[in-house]
């Protein structure tokens, strides 16, 4: 999952984003955990060329833990260990699969933009095929260049009152590459956050990834969201993901449930 956590303030209006997208940083002392489910399905593959064709079923479920912690006003610690379980009609595998280490470093703040980078190791818990199956086999490194914009809005709806809207978009671009080289690629990541009227925080995401060399694997992914305060620094994100585009990648249809502990 990539995904993203409970808001934050920018200024007196703005949305902050989600941690798996986020730019920004969190407070010192303070941070978040997301606790998610996602179960993905799929019976087409995109070939080698795009196009999508019939292969054989696949399914998966992960278990992901995404948290992260302020160490200062500019600095914030990420871990992510995730379980996986893997099904097809000949095979069924299952267990711990990923363990990412991050830092998030702040570079600049200015008004309603920020600046970061964040360096970042994927560790594997499971290797050979069994760790491929899970959905990776080899360690990998990555660091990215994040952006993060908030904005915030009003207008006079068709009845006569006014709709209030915050928000955020948050562009993330950087490579990741495998221990060894072979397959290195480059993570481009798009997030639009909105709030409408101090309602539900609404998501919209693309995760992109693009080969640097063989093996020429290309995904494009949607992931629609809405994220609901409980209270109590508790939120329950639901919503969907869907590859719609790619090259020799499973063409997945799934579901998301997240809950947010902010701490």
């Amino acid at each position: 999952m990539r995904v993203g956590a409970a808001c934050l303030v920018l200024g007196a209006a703005l949305a902050a984003p989600p941690p798996a997208a986020a730019a920004w940083t969190e407070r010192p002392g303070e941070g978040l955990a997301i606790v998610s489910f996602t179960l993905k399905s799929a019976d087409r593959r995109f070939d080698g060329a795009g196009a999508s064709r019939l292969a054989d079923g696949s399914r998966k479920r992960e278990v992901s833990i995404y948290a992260q912690y302020g160490l200062d006003e500019t600095r914030t610690l990420i871990l992510q260990p995730v379980w996986t379980r893997f099904e097809t009609a000949d095979v069924s595998t299952e267990g711990p699969s990923t363990l990412s280490l991050g830092l998030r470093q702040r570079l600049l703040a200015e008004g309603p933009d920020v600046v970061s980078v964040q360096p970042l190791i994927r560790l594997p818990l499971a290797s050979g095929e069994r760790g491929s199956q899970l959905g990776q086999g080899e360690i990998e490194g990555e660091i990215r260049l994040l952006w993060g914009h908030g904005f915030a809005f009003g207008f006079d709806n068709p009845f006569d009152e006014r709709t209030e809207v915050a928000g955020f978009t948050v562009v993330e671009w950087g490579p990741r590459v495998p221990e060894g080289g072979r397959g290195a690629h480059i993570e481009n990541d798009i997030t639009l956050g909105f709030r409408v009227d101090d309602g539900d925080l609404m998501l919209v995401q693309l995760f992109n990834t693009w080969p640097l060399g063989a093996p020429h694997r290309r995904k494009h992914q949607l992931q629609p969201s809405t994220v609901m305060d409980l209270g109590d620094g508790v939120s329950l994100q639901t919503g969907a993901v869907y590859t719609y585009a790619g090259a020799g990648v499973p063409a997945e249809l799934g579901a998301i449930l997240g809950l947010w502990l902010r701490f």
